[in-house]
C-alpha cells in the first residue's frame, strides 16, 4: 500500500487549489466578460475564493458544483443566497447533496420571472 505523507497531502492539495483557481479566473473572464472587465486576476480570484467558501459552508464541495455555484453568484449578485427567498432553505438542507442543492438552485432561479 502507499503511504503518502500529511506533507505531501498538503502540498498536493495546495497544488490542486492553485490550478482550480486559475482556471476559474481565466472561466470567469470568458463567460462573465462584463463581471470580470477592469479586474485585475488577484481581485478575481479573491472574490470567486469568497463565493468558493461560501460554497463549501453550505456542503457544496465537488469542483463541478462549486463552478456552478459561482455561476450563481455572478448570475445573481454577491450574496445570491440572501436575496432569493428560497436559497437558504436549499443550501441548509442536509438531505440533498451538494450537487442537488445547486441544481435545485438552478433550476428555481431559471424558472423565476
Amino acid at each position: 500500500m502507499l503511504v503518502i505523507r500529511d506533507e505531501q497531502m498538503h502540498v498536493f492539495a495546495e497544488a490542486f487549489d492553485a490550478r482550480f483557481f486559475r482556471d476559474l479566473v481565466g472561466w470567469t473572464r470568458a463567460a462573465w466578460f462584463d463581471q470580470a472587465v477592469g479586474r485585475s486576476d488577484a481581485v478575481l480570484e479573491r472574490l470567486l475564493r469568497e463565493a468558493a467558501s461560501r460554497a463549501v459552508s453550505f456542503g457544496v464541495t465537488r469542483e463541478d458544483d462549486v463552478r456552478a455555484f459561482v455561476d450563481l453568484e455572478l448570475r445573481l449578485g454577491p450574496g445570491f443566497e440572501h436575496k432569493l427567498p428560497y436559497a437558504l432553505g436549499v443550501l441548509r438542507d442536509a438531505t440533498l447533496s451538494g450537487g442537488a442543492k445547486v441544481a435545485l438552485l438552478q433550476q428555481r432561479s431559471s424558472a423565476a420571472p
